[in-house]
């Protein structure tokens, strides 16, 4: 199994423990995409929903954009673990939720961070079109297909920076993260799991 005990716990105990992980992952970020300074805190953002393919599975994208887009943003790709429990989007109580995305505890703290330090941020996700939820582990994508979908369909996106594109992602998201060194010709500026598959 790749159910963590911060998958299950409650959200302010799981922001602590995977706090050490996008700390630095983000600080590495930082330093290497010379991006820490002028950014606008995270209300100031830009959130649009996608919804983009890989074969004949669909999958959701909500894009989070600092205010200062010029030059273009880096961009991070966040994958979420196997219990995503935080909406993010236009999110209804009734009626269509195709604006929606669910991800997790990390993405969110990962976001927060990541457009004060001024990335944008990609959030796949991987469990909504396909009607799953985290009791659903038997029938988990391979999410990896989706990050590398996503890498394609950006392709001529003036939107970001597109030789600064990073990869991360918690649990079942940091062990799709790990899949990539499997494809030496698929090019991420950085990847970063966390506590992929919790490490096991």
């Amino acid at each position: 199994s790749d159910v963590c005990s911060s998958d299950l716990a409650p959200p302010d105990q799981a922001a602590r423990s995977q706090g050490l992980g996008w700390r630095v992952f983000l600080l590495a970020l930082t330093v290497a995409a010379g991006s820490g300074a002028g950014a606008s805190p995270f209300p100031s953002v830009a959130v649009s929903v996608e919804q983009h393919a890989a074969g004949s599975e669909s999958f959701r994208v909500a894009f989070v954009l600092p205010e200062r887009r010029d030059p273009p943003p880096p961009l991070i790709l966040v994958q979420h673990g196997s219990s995503p429990s935080v909406s993010m989007g236009h999110c209804p109580l009734l009626g269509s939720k195709k604006d929606c995305v669910k991800t997790d505890v990390f993405s969110k703290e990962l976001v927060t961070q990541a457009v004060t330090a001024g990335f944008a941020v990609a959030v796949i996700d991987a469990f909504s079109e396909l009607g799953l939820t985290s009791q659903d582990k038997s029938r988990f994508p391979n999410a990896t297909r989706y990050a590398f979908a996503l890498l394609k369909a950006l392709r001529g996106d003036a939107r970001f920076d597109l030789a600064r594109i990073y990869y991360t992602g918690f649990s079942y998201g940091g062990a799709s993260v790990v899949t990539v060194i499997n494809f030496p010709e698929v090019s991420f500026r950085a990847i970063a799991p966390v506590e992929a598959g919790c490490q096991r």
